[in-house]
């Protein structure tokens, strides 16, 4: 279940990536995949699998970028141009480390300790918003 979640995290990061270049003449230059996870891991493999398949399909090369935990989460955001608030809730043994990158990412990051921290946070961030 938790490689399924991770996988979804990949997946979830390579449609928001891709999704302003379908405006375009699509594909019309190098997809890069950001994986969160190290190269040679189960989520690693598969996303290499993914990204072959990509490769015939659409004709274009896919580039597979692995960006560990907090440093994939900037990177996912820098590709996507994020503009919008978004909440994070790390895990781990280097949390504070984690926090740290994204607090000096210079992206609306905003780093939650639990869930109910996040809820809270994306309470803020939305009447934030609304002021």
């Amino acid at each position: 279940m938790k490689l399924f979640k991770h996988l979804c995290a990949v997946l979830a990061a390579l449609v928001a990536s891709v999704q302003p270049a379908l405006a375009q003449t699509y594909p019309d230059r190098v997809i890069k995949m950001v994986v969160p996870f190290p190269a040679g891991s189960t989520v690693d493999v598969l996303a290499r699998f993914m990204a072959d398949e990509m490769r015939k399909g659409l004709g274009q090369t896919v580039i597979i970028d692995n960006q560990v935990g907090a440093d994939g989460i900037v990177a996912a955001a820098k590709e996507v141009n994020l503009s919008v608030p978004l909440v994070v809730r790390l895990e781990g043994t280097n949390v504070d480390l984690g926090k740290d990158i994204l607090n000096n990412s210079g992206l609306p990051i905003v780093a939650a300790n639990d869930l109910g921290d996040a809820a809270q946070k994306i309470v803020a961030e939305v009447a934030k918003a609304k002021a």
